[in-house]
């Protein structure tokens, strides 16, 4: 039972203790750490015992004095009658303080228990939380690895683009050179046939003028020969 609980429950008890009791100046009393004590009709031993033994501790509503010996209470159940005065405390009896201690510790007791029981929940909770947030950075590492493995990948992948850039301009060079030189070497056997061609031109030409000077020559020298 919770403190609140224990609280309320007195609190309701005085209450309850407040409307039964008829007079505004009506005081408590106690039975003392005798085990019973009768409750008689009169003041006196003599008269008639109207309860056999009120136990240790038990709550009487006191209402006036009788005398040097007795005085006038009520019980709880409303039953009025006389018992000595001597029997009385104005504060519970050490009976009724200890069982009221032993309630108190009984309460503690459970309130301890409760409060190890949540105590356990909250650890268990908490092991649980750290072995969650173990988890967490294990995926967190796990994470960061891939992300830098990604971008390991990306800036290989970008060196490679960059890389077949240059490739593909350097391969535009070499066909733009090769065109050319395909065109300077065209323009080179242009120029060696046309200078074949000069030379067989130039060949035949002077074959054909030796063909034609040659006989004249010899028929000067024929010429010449005679006239000597």
């Amino acid at each position: 039972m919770s403190r609140l609980s224990t609280c309320t429950l007195l609190l309701g008890a005085s209450l309850l203790a407040t409307l039964h009791t008829p007079a505004a100046s009506a005081e408590a009393r106690y039975i003392s750490d005798i085990l019973y004590v009768p409750l008689r009709s009169g003041p006196s031993n003599a008269n008639k015992i109207i309860h056999k033994g009120l136990k240790s501790g038990t709550r009487l509503e006191w209402i006036r004095d009788e005398g040097e010996e007795f005085s006038f209470v009520r019980t709880k159940d409303g039953v009025e009658g006389f018992i000595r005065s001597q029997y009385l405390l104005t504060e519970p009896g050490a009976r009724e303080l200890l069982e009221r201690a032993q309630l108190k510790a009984d309460n503690l007791s459970q309130e301890n228990s409760e409060l190890k029981r949540r105590l356990a929940e909250l650890e268990s909770a908490n092991s649980e939380l750290n072995s969650s947030n173990q988890q967490s950075s294990r995926r967190g590492e796990k994470l960061e690895a891939e992300l830098a493995e990604i971008k390991r990948i990306s800036s290989e992948a970008i060196h490679l683009v960059e890389r077949n850039k240059e490739l593909v301009s350097n391969n535009v060079i070499l066909k733009n050179r090769i065109e050319t030189l395909e065109l300077e070497n065209a323009k080179l056997g242009d120029e060696s046939a046309k200078q074949w061609y000069l030379y067989g031109a130039g060949t035949i030409v002077g074959g054909i003028l030796i063909g034609l000077v040659a006989p004249l020559m010899r028929s000067r020298r024929r010429q010449s020969s005679s006239w000597a």
